[in-house]
């Protein structure tokens, strides 16, 4: 029986690759979240779909929780259930304000943009998820993915919410992962560098 797969940021890079590594290797059905690159999901689930595998495209904003939740309630309703989760969706972009990009700068809507984004997100459709999970009683399983820069300041290229945010994600990794295994699910993160 084919596993169900939701993958955020899917449209293009690390999650459209993911995405398709799954149809390819596991036969998983796949769905495929984006906000600004409906052309990327489409692509991306044109070429999941040269597996045999049923696809969805979900368009939304992961850094809203009533978009996280509407989109893995359908996935879930729409596949039969949620067996794996990859928090892929995130960005970077440098401080906007000052000439230097300075945190002194920096604009407090980029603030809350980039903790949307880079881990709210992931906690949000994780919530959902799970619940979708314990009331199947599957074993599932979810993948948050991090950044080599979690552990080491992208100072360089002022990127400090960034940082601070995948610095989150790897203890909301840690601590999700110690609540949910009595329910058999398991929670990882990967730590990949600039792609």
């Amino acid at each position: 029986m084919a596993r169900n797969v939701l993958i955020t940021g899917s449209s293009h890079g690390i999650g459209a690759a993911a995405a398709i590594a799954f149809a390819k290797s596991e036969g998983a059905n796949i769905g495929i979240t984006c906000n600004k690159n409906p052309e990327g999901a489409e692509k991306t689930a044109a070429e999941c779909a040269k597996y045999g595998v049923k696809t969805k495209i979900y368009a939304g904003d992961v850094g809203r929780h009533d978009h996280c939740k509407a989109m893995v309630e359908d996935f879930a309703a729409t596949f039969g259930g949620i067996d794996v989760l990859v928090n892929n969706a995130g960005g970077a972009l440098q401080i906007p304000g000052g000439p230097l990009g300075e945190f002194k700068d920096m604009p407090m809507d980029y603030w809350d943009d980039q903790i949307a984004l880079n881990l709210n997100a992931a906690a949000y459709c994780s919530r959902y998820a799970i619940a979708d999970m314990v009331a199947r009683e599957t074993k599932g399983r979810i993948v948050n993915i991090s950044s080599v820069h979690s552990r080491v300041s992208w100072v360089h290229r002022r990127m400090l919410p960034y940082c601070a945010a995948k610095g989150g994600i790897n203890m909301f990794t840690r601590a999700l992962a110690i609540e949910v295994a009595k329910y058999g699910i398991t929670v990882n993160a990967i730590a990949p560098g600039f792609i």
